[in-house]
């Protein structure tokens, strides 16, 4: 298999919240490219030499955090366990297709490609197209180029399904390809946390845009606060966030998903089929980010450490399906029985999804 060369550039922290964790608003990269600006405006009260002194300063500043960093991190610090806990994510940003990358401490790395077409339909599949890849591979070993710059090669890329070939599955036709975002690499280079945007090739932070702007702020940093990948061929770029930051951010959408369903409950206008729907699907919410929880737990976690918890899941159902039988006892079976149903599990469901957020730190 051809040999794919990495680079990675040095870093001052590693843990950072990223995009994962913000509440960006929705870009669409397909369309033409924008670069992000790291320069301040002057106000133009501000004279000629007030402006030089406060870029002498601030460069100033720059080079005493650089330097700051260089002393907190030493080089044995970076390693593949570094970016255990982290997810990789090259996306459109609008939600059309996204590519998610996970790293293991021993180099080995995993992850999906997906991009729906629910408007291409046919005979067999009416339910539309999926573009899809399952992918798993391997970097080879760490070395030093410079004083911020590794390198390392993939030493395997393998896929679930064979690109080019095609399967309908409950009406949905699956298109399976190559990874978006890594196909074709020759160099790939990690940006990591202290890197200045303005020293970043201008179709990389064409990517990365919303996770480097603040829209509270409504300022762009000027520096990454999260580790970067860049397929430097294709002009392809990855940000990156903690795994915990990202299902926090799932978590709250999850919440506020179930809040506008919990309001339709409260307004009384409902009727019983109505309400027992609704209740159904807010108890859909959390079972699903329950599922992708899992998911997740079963490729992150030791063998070992995974069969406990099996175990406690185990035990966890028994105890909800237990609380289920119980409600439909006491309403005899009525109308009322599924609502009460899916109120109850959807609490329970949230708790247990709450609770296994630990894992991810």
């Amino acid at each position: 298999m051809k040999t794919v060369k990495i680079l990675i550039l040095s870093f001052g922290m590693i843990v950072a919240v990223t995009a994962c964790g913000k509440q960006a608003k929705v870009h669409d990269t397909t369309s033409k490219k924008e670069v992000l600006s790291t320069e301040e405006q002057t106000m133009e009260s501000t004279t000629e030499y007030e402006t030089e002194t406060e870029e002498r300063t601030d460069e100033v500043t720059e080079k005493v955090t650089e330097n700051q960093e260089s002393e907190t991190i030493s080089e044995d610090e970076f390693s593949y366990s570094t970016m255990k806990n982290l997810e990789f994510s090259f996306l459109s940003g609008a939600g059309g297709w996204s590519t998610e990358l996970y790293i293991k401490e021993d180099g080995s790395f995993h992850g999906i490609y997906h991009d729906s077409e629910m408007g291409d339909v046919g005979e067999q599949n009416p339910n539309g197209t999926m573009i899809y890849c399952e992918f798993r591979g391997k970097f080879g070993a760490l070395t030093k180029v410079n004083e911020r710059t590794y390198k390392t090669t993939i030493d395997s890329l393998s896929y679930t399904h064979k690109p080019g070939t095609k399967e309908i599955i409950d009406g949905v036709r699956y298109e399976y390809s190559e990874v978006y975002g890594l196909e074709k690499a020759e160099d790939i280079i990690f940006y990591l946390p202290g890197t200045k945007t303005k020293n970043l090739p201008e179709e990389y932070l064409s990517w990365v845009r919303d996770a480097l702007y603040d829209y509270k702020t409504e300022k762009a940093a000027k520096k990454l606060d999260f580790i970067g990948l860049y397929n430097e061929k294709q002009g392809e770029g990855f940000s990156s966030c903690t795994l915990a930051s990202y299902m926090e951010n799932e978590i709250q959408w999850v919440e506020d998903e179930a809040k506008e369903l919990n309001k339709k409950l409260e307004g009384y206008t409902m009727s019983q089929r109505e309400l027992n729907q609704t209740s159904g699907q807010i108890y859909e919410l959390w079972d699903g980010l329950l599922n992708r929880q899992w998911k997740r737990l079963k490729e992150m976690l030791p063998e070992s450490e995974m069969n406990a918890l099996k175990k406690e899941q185990k035990k966890w159902i028994r105890k909800k399906e237990k609380k289920l039988k119980k409600i439909e006892k006491e309403n005899g079976g009525g109308t009322i029985t599924p609502l009460e149903q899916n109120l109850a599990a959807a609490e329970m469901t949230e708790k247990r999804v709450r609770k296994l957020l630990k894992y991810f730190k």
